[in-house]
């Protein structure tokens, strides 16, 4: 085989597993839901709808929204879970504080703690909302992060 029928059949063979790998490549509008209840549909009018789901100790309440829940840590033999509260809305806009719960039976019931963080003092960048809070943990020390 000489160097330049080489160089085409490796052109050949590269070109074939591109096209492979991107026709077997699915968009994100492809992939088919995983549960039909977990997901509605939106309207071709392009109309929002929300489902909530029922957990034991945290789950729906008729006073407040619990919603923007943050990765679940466990630390020891308890699991961790943040989430932005607020009371349900009656008028626009967005409101919240961050409070915790903990779980001792791999996250399947929940006991609410209390606040994690409460909004700043007035005139501060952090007066009005904090919300959507997250975890991380480095070198054996926790940290939030969230929106303002």
């Amino acid at each position: 085989m000489t160097h330049s029928n080489f160089k085409k059949i490796s052109l050949f063979v590269f070109i074939v597993i591109n096209l492979l790998l991107l026709t077997s490549c699915k968009t994100k509008s492809e992939e088919k839901p995983q549960t039909k209840e977990s997901i509605e549909k939106v309207s071709s009018s392009q109309n929002i709808k929300f489902t909530y789901q029922e957990i034991t100790g945290i789950g729906k309440d008729s006073l407040y929204n619990r919603r923007d829940n943050s990765d679940v840590v466990k630390v020891g033999d308890t699991y961790y879970v943040w989430y932005s509260k607020m009371v349900s809305p009656t008028i626009s806009g967005y409101w919240a504080t961050i409070w915790y719960a903990t779980s001792k039976d791999k996250g399947y019931t929940w006991q609410e703690q209390g606040m994690a963080l409460d909004i700043g003092k007035e005139g501060g960048f952090d007066d009005h909302s904090v919300f959507t809070p997250n975890i991380l943990e480095y070198h054996g020390k926790y940290y939030m992060y969230y929106t303002v």
